[in-house]
């Protein structure tokens, strides 16, 4: 790899980009393993202190202060650094300026993994001009689903989380974040299961997590067809021996690469592994601190298996039992969930508010005013209209009130309790819009319904200065009014 300790490597990186970007006329670069980037990795001291028999150094100063001989620790120079907090990264400002320079409107997005050691490293890249990409997302919505799923792709069963879950992700990932970061949100990743092998009915319900929340939505080449499994998903090739390098971690072996050993005993794994097993690997169960400094990407596929799957069809038969076990018939069918991408998508698109929206916590409660623990409901807040978001992340259909108290303060700086509002369902109804005080509309306890891993979206859009909008919103408060006090609704506010 380059030594970054060079001026000269940065240099070449950067020229290398430029030259190639420019000659294709590209706009963006996506930079793999971007929260460790540059890569430099702290020196062997020992190594390049040692001396020779003749008693003379075996290595020059100029090796010492280039660091010829590293660790495999990629913790080291400015992320090991207090500048760390304080400046951004030097590296990538160097990259931007340049690439800008040519052309303004040139993309940078960086991997941004996170995990041990890498904590809060998406604040560092946004601060740096790098858009991070995360993907702590499919982690936490798994934890709804009673998984825990780990980076290198492992699921373990665990109990099921509230949703609660989603926002402390989204409240750990936004904390000190520069004004006017964009994040960029992976449904899953190359080491990662599928969101239908995770989720199974929970998928539409996973989608519309994805779509709504503001971060920029990223999907995987196959999720959008309902794909369940990968080819080879778990067998890797470039696998790591974890117990040799926890037993000598700052051992370097020049004749003898990890690739040329995995290669090696490659075969033998491979006969040893079943066909699309879902075992994982009990390797990868060393202490995170026992594996610093690993790459953190790992090969998704195993080249030997490959022949083998495609001749037997075990995937396919797999995939098969999978889907048949959805329940088609009720709307769960994986060979149909491209419509609901798409559909978000476009719903994304149409809907500035998902786009821009600020994200406020909402409450679903039941009929005892108790919090209802798999009901996700937040709104997407913006001066002229608000998306109010409802999913239900359970297998039974849940009747449950909105709790907007949370709105009221936020509103109250812009606008007083009599600015009318128009209200509509965006998802699934076709009624007129309905009008609405503001304070009304907040205070009202009307009773949701919605079916298993459904959705709903209310629009609440201000109205302007309109007299006939005003007098139409009177008449039919009155009329709301008259009905509670025949059904003998109390119309007294808590």
């Amino acid at each position: 790899m380059l030594n970054y300790r060079k001026l000269e490597s940065w240099d070449m990186l950067i020229d290398e980009v430029m030259t190639f970007t420019g000659k294709h006329g590209i706009d963006g670069i996506h930079l793999d393993n971007g929260q460790a980037w540059p890569q430099i990795m702290e020196p062997d001291i020992d190594e390049l202190s040692r001396i020779d028999v003749d008693g003379e150094p075996a290595y020059s100063a100029e090796d010492f202060m280039n660091g010829e001989v590293v660790i495999r620790n990629e913790n080291y120079g400015y992320w090991n650094s207090n500048n760390m907090e304080t400046y951004p990264n030097p590296f990538f400002i160097k990259l931007c300026k340049k690439l800008w320079f040519e052309n303004p409107n040139f993309m940078i997005i960086g991997e941004c993994w996170g995990g041990f050691m890498f904590e809060h490293r998406q604040i560092i890249l946004a601060r740096s001009g790098i858009i991070p990409r995360l993907y702590k997302l499919p982690i936490a919505i798994s934890s709804l689903f009673g998984k825990n799923v780990h980076k290198d792709g492992r699921v373990e069963a665990c109990s099921k989380d509230s949703v609660v879950a989603i926002k402390k992700w989204h409240d750990e990932t936004n904390r000190f974040l520069p004004n006017g970061t964009i994040l960029m949100q992976s449904s899953t990743a190359h080491s990662l299961p599928y969101p239908a092998y995770l989720y199974g009915k929970g998928t539409w319900a996973a989608i519309d997590i994805l779509f709504f929340m503001p971060d920029i939505p990223i999907t995987f080449m196959g999720e959008l067809d309902g794909q369940v499994y990968k080819v080879g998903q778990q067998q890797t090739v470039f696998q790591h021996d974890q117990a040799d390098l926890a037993k000598a971690p700052n051992e370097l072996k020049r004749t003898n690469s990890q690739i040329m050993r995995a290669l090696q005993d490659g075969a033998a794994k491979a006969s040893s592994s079943e066909v699309g097993s879902e075992a994982t690997d009990t390797s990868l169960s060393v202490p995170a601190e026992e594996r610093r400094g690993l790459p953190k990407v790992r090969s998704g596929l195993n080249i030997a298996n490959i022949y083998t799957e495609a001749k037997a069809g075990p995937i396919q038969q797999r995939e098969q039992k999978f889907v048949q076990e959805l329940e088609a018939d009720r709307g769960f069918d994986l060979s149909q969930v491209n419509t609901h991408y798409q559909h978000r998508r476009a719903l994304r698109r149409e809907k500035m508010v998902l786009r821009y929206g600020q994200l406020i916590m909402l409450t679903a409660r039941d009929s005892e005013r108790k919090f209802i623990s798999d009901c996700l409901v937040y709104a997407r807040y913006s001066l002229m209209e608000t998306a109010i978001i409802a999913t239900n992340l359970s297998d039974q259909n849940r009747r449950f009130f909105l709790d907007l108290s949370q709105l009221l303060p936020v509103y109250q700086k812009a606008y007083s309790t009599n600015t009318v509002v128009m209200i509509k369902n965006i998802i699934s109804d076709d009624r007129d819009p309905e009008y609405f005080f503001l304070r009304e509309f907040i205070e009202l306890n009307t009773p949701r319904v919605l079916p298993a891993y459904h959705s709903l979206m209310i629009s609440v859009t201000i109205c302007e200065d309109d007299q006939f909008i005003f007098k139409k919103c009177l008449t039919n408060s009155i009329e709301r009014t008259k009905r509670n006090l025949l059904a003998h609704k109390s119309i007294e506010t808590e």
